[in-house]
């Protein structure tokens, strides 16, 4: 936190016309950050900055990781739509998604149309919930820049389940 704020402030002294126009988006994102970090916090789980690309939920390790290599608006965006998978595995939703990442899970290997579906169908329940989340905490957030990573990284999982060769319809 300390460092994007840092950040934040070296390029509005630069003069990065830039940076001034979004001072407030990415200000407010970090706000948002912090308040996510005690609600994870409260809830056991450690969120962790990588150079990863994405983010990641891993229940087992209550661990969520976020790529540190965006800007913090998109930082919150992924933060948002991980803490949208605890939600899921914490309400018995996964039941909803079998043939998902619980699949994997439990070591049922098997990357079939089934298994493609529902972890798709997972990953738009987990930025739903993620919104939905935002709005609880009253976290502000802007539709539209929440819906432009949204896209980004579901059109991620749109290729990979249309990869050819690579799933069998059983």
């Amino acid at each position: 936190m300390r460092r994007a704020r840092n950040n934040l402030a070296r390029r509005l002294t630069i003069g990065d016309s830039k940076a001034k126009d979004n001072h407030a988006k990415e200000y407010a994102a970090i706000l948002g950050i912090e308040k996510l970090t005690e609600w994870t916090d409260a809830r056991g789980l450690e969120i962790i900055f990588s150079k990863m690309e994405g983010g990641l939920y891993h229940e087992i390790s209550k661990k969520i990781m976020v790529s540190s290599k965006g800007g913090p608006i998109t930082q919150l965006c992924v933060l948002l739509h991980e803490c949208g998978h605890y939600i899921i595995t914490r309400s018995g939703g996964r039941s909803r998604y079998p043939d998902g990442y619980a699949k994997i899970e439990e070591g049922r290997e098997g990357r079939n149309v089934h298994h493609k579906m529902d972890v798709i169908a997972e990953e738009f329940d987990a930025w739903i919930k993620g919104w939905t989340l935002a709005h609880r905490l009253n976290i502000i957030v802007d539709r539209n820049d929440y819906n432009e990573v949204r896209s980004k990284y579901l059109k991620t999982y749109f290729k990979w389940a249309l990869r050819r060769g690579r799933v069998a319809d059983d």
